[in-house]
């Protein structure tokens, strides 16, 4: 990641990274560690990354076997999308939606359980783009970041969180 530094009243751009332990930010400057002010900030550090794979029958066989196992899955708003597809669709988006919350319990670090839950993690399709978002997620600072693929019969998800 790049950031524009101060450092010995010049200007320089160097490579840094942020501790995950006690936040503190580390600049390796000719393979010594040096102590910068930071003066901008580029972007976000990358706190996680998660990939998941599913088998869209399996998704599909536990829907048949559970009734109720679409709505556990998506929240109010994805469920409302998920009920006017038709059924291949339906199989499609829920396996996706499925796998994207794993993919994001991942890369948050604790898997789907205690800290997050299917429903706190909300994937809806931006408006003009079509292209997946996440517009609801435990962690309240800083972002993530979601692609989805298909086949007939693989769905895989990427999710990478970005903390501030």
């Amino acid at each position: 990641m790049e950031c524009r530094l101060v450092h010995k009243k010049k200007q320089v751009y160097v490579i840094f990274c942020e501790c995950k332990n006690c936040g503190k930010m580390i600049v390796i400057k000719s393979g010594i560690m040096e102590s910068i002010k930071i003066v901008k900030r580029v972007s976000g550090v990358i706190q996680g990354i998660g990939i998941d794979i599913t088998e869209i029958t399996r998704i599909q066989k536990a829907q048949e076997r559970h009734k109720n196992f679409a709505a556990k899955i998506l929240t109010a708003a994805e469920f409302e999308c998920f009920e006017k597809m038709s059924n291949r669709r339906k199989n499609e988006y829920l396996a996706g939606r499925f796998s994207a919350k794993e993919s994001y319990s991942k890369a948050y670090g604790t898997g789907i359980g205690n800290k997050v839950s299917f429903q706190e993690v909300e994937i809806l399709n931006d408006e003009k783009s079509g292209r997946p978002i996440i517009t609801k997620q435990p962690l309240k600072s800083g972002k993530a970041h979601i692609s989805i693929s298909h086949t007939d019969k693989l769905v895989m998800t990427e999710v990478i969180i970005e903390s501030n």
